[in-house]
């Protein structure tokens, strides 16, 4: 390993200790919030092959377990994918990665309130206010990469400053700190060059074909959980809770979301009783923790969108009546909630008030 590299890591890890200090398990295990998330794909970080030089990107990335660098690859993808939307400069995206990395090590902080400072919220830490949106607001990714960009854009001579500099004008934040602890340029800069000629392909832009509807009637249920990493009720463990949970009562009939065959249908570990569906375009639908299986569904059988498939229950692991709906997309989980908004479908719109 080069001396460089060393000292890079060496910082990295000091700025990743500093900052969760007052957030020891927050930091690491914060969960990606379940609003404006898209099945945006995660970045790509590599070392050119035979290379003595280790990839600072990767080298940074290695220092999470493997469900956090999935999230913050995807932090990272939607940042990169927002800013080629806007037609903004590879600089510019950079700029932004390297602050999301400075501000939360690429995760979506929680509001704790009296727990932590009232501007650790978001990938950006923005603090709630006219300028970066509400609470709600800022926990969603897309409105809070798109705030950034929207103060970012503002300053003229961004490009051609130097990416502390700026960060600093953007988010106003303690310098003395800023200044300690910034280490990020050279990743960030990295992690935007190895994915300049990706697609950064987005739910709405991927060949989505044919209807897509939430798979309970309107007004039945609740939307009790949400996408990303979290305690496990049961196992006690952080994890990643790779769907959307709708509380519904035992019995409440489940439909297909979109039309499809039927991957599975039987006792899948702690789904309990569990449909899957594949669709056209690389995506599988998944129904967990059912009561029952409708008449004639089982492996093989196509289904049409709105065909009913099974029903509501809590079999597997499960602390009350609710359809856990999980969503791949080229076999990697992604927010249902995200996805369906992408089709022109809103989970929480179709939510019992």
């Amino acid at each position: 390993m080069s001396r460089k590299l060393r000292v890079l890591l060496t910082i990295g890890l000091a700025t990743i200790l500093a900052g969760f200090i007052s957030l020891p398990m927050i930091g690491v295990v914060a969960a990606i919030g379940v609003f404006g998330y898209s099945c945006t794909p995660a970045v790509t970080v590599t070392s050119s092959p035979g290379s003595t030089t280790v990839s600072v990107s990767k080298a940074y990335f290695d220092q999470f377990s493997e469900a956090d660098q999935a999230s913050k690859k995807t932090i990272a993808a939607m940042i990169i994918s927002i800013g080629k939307e806007r037609k903004l400069s590879d600089r510019s995206i950079t700029i932004a990665i390297a602050t999301a990395i400075q501000e939360s090590n690429l995760t979506n902080l929680p509001f704790l309130g009296a727990k932590n400072d009232h501007k650790s919220l978001g990938i950006f830490q923005q603090q709630p206010s006219d300028q970066w949106g509400t609470v709600e607001q800022i926990q969603d990714p897309t409105h809070a990469i798109n705030a950034f960009y929207d103060a970012l854009v503002k300053i003229p001579d961004r490009d051609s400053r130097p990416m502390m500099d700026v960060a600093i004008q953007v988010q106003v934040p303690s310098l003395s700190a800023y200044k300690s602890r910034w280490a990020w340029d050279a990743i960030a800069a990295e992690i935007v060059a190895q994915n300049a000629d990706s697609s950064s392909q987005s739910c709405a832009t991927r060949n989505v074909s044919g209807a897509w509807q939430v798979p309970l009637n309107k007004g039945t249920y609740v939307v009790s959980s949400g996408f990303g990493m979290r305690f496990h009720p049961i196992l006690h463990v952080w994890k990643l809770h790779d769907g959307v949970d709708l509380a519904a009562p035992q019995g409440t009939p489940v439909y297909a979301a979109s039309a499809g065959v039927i991957a599975s249908a039987g006792v899948t570990g702690g789904y309990g009783n569990y449909i899957s569906i594949t669709h056209e375009g690389g995506i599988l639908t998944g129904y967990g923790h059912l009561s029952g299986f409708a008449t004639g569904i089982s492996k093989g059988v196509q289904v049409t969108a709105g065909q009913l498939i099974g029903y509501v229950g809590s079999t597997g692991e499960s602390t009350g009546d609710h359809l856990h709906f999980l969503l791949h997309v080229d076999g990697k989980p992604v927010d249902p909630v995200g996805f369906m908004s992408s089709v022109g479908v809103s989970i929480h719109d179709n939510a019992r008030g």
